[in-house]
């Protein structure tokens, strides 16, 4: 191999290595839920509860996780999961929703606003409280300016069901909440043998420089009764 044909391929693998945020080239793996470390967990807004103390230290479980990389920002890296913390306060999962602004190197962590013990001004806003107490299935995605659009189903294990599904939106690449709306509705009796149950929530958001860029798109099953399942967009 000559110098020239080697000096050459250097400089294509260090301008590779400058593409790599910092933190991402510079660790491997990092743990998301820093559930063994009081405080850890905080609200929306910075502050904490109940619910948030308990979460950075009770060490339960997360599931079905979800990632995000933000491609205005792309050291903004999010994640959800179902996140069993909640649990022991509010009697349940509860969607969590956790961020990093270096590369995934380390994590904030915190839940969707919305769940049953969360008196905070955007919790008690959120279409979802009050009318369910267990929040998971999470799915997630930016637009180009930064934005991330949160989905989650919310439903109760006895009736009323109100198995519905919402999106969470956040901005400020993911650093700043701003509402919760809901998308489909179920119903009161909504178990899988009767009622109305939205259920297994994606959402995708459309990140080219198209007409039809930012547009966001959730798609869901939804059981009818004993009748056949139907995938809603």
């Amino acid at each position: 191999m000559s110098a020239r044909f080697l000096r050459s391929w250097v400089a294509v693998i260090a301008c590779l290595i400058g593409l790599i945020p910092a933190a991402a080239a510079a660790n491997g793996n990092s743990r998301v839920t820093r559930d063994y470390q009081a405080g850890s967990y905080t609200r929306y807004d910075g502050e904490t509860d109940a619910t948030m103390t308990d979460c950075s230290i009770n060490k339960r479980a997360q599931n079905e996780p979800t990632v995000a990389v933000d491609p205005h920002n792309t050291n903004v890296v999010t994640a959800g999961s179902n996140d069993y913390c909640a649990a022991t306060v509010n009697g349940d999962v509860w969607a969590g929703y956790y961020r990093s602004t270096n590369g995934g190197a380390s994590w904030n962590d915190s839940l969707v606003p919305g769940y049953p013990d969360d008196n905070s001004a955007a919790g008690l806003a959120s279409p979802a409280h009050g009318q369910c107490g267990a929040a998971g299935d999470p799915t997630q995605s930016f637009d180009r300016s930064g934005r991330l659009f949160y989905g989650f189903i919310c439903f109760n294990r006895g009736k009323p069901v109100n198995g519905s599904t919402y999106v969470t939106t956040y901005d400020q690449d993911g650093g700043h909440y701003l509402r919760t709306v809901l998308v489909a509705q179920g119903s009161p009796s909504g178990q899988f043998s009767s009622g109305l149950f939205q259920d297994k929530i994606n959402l995708a958001v459309d990140q080219t420089n198209g007409s039809n860029s930012g547009n966001v798109y959730v798609a869901w099953s939804r059981y009818s009764g004993r009748a056949a399942n139907n995938v809603v967009l």
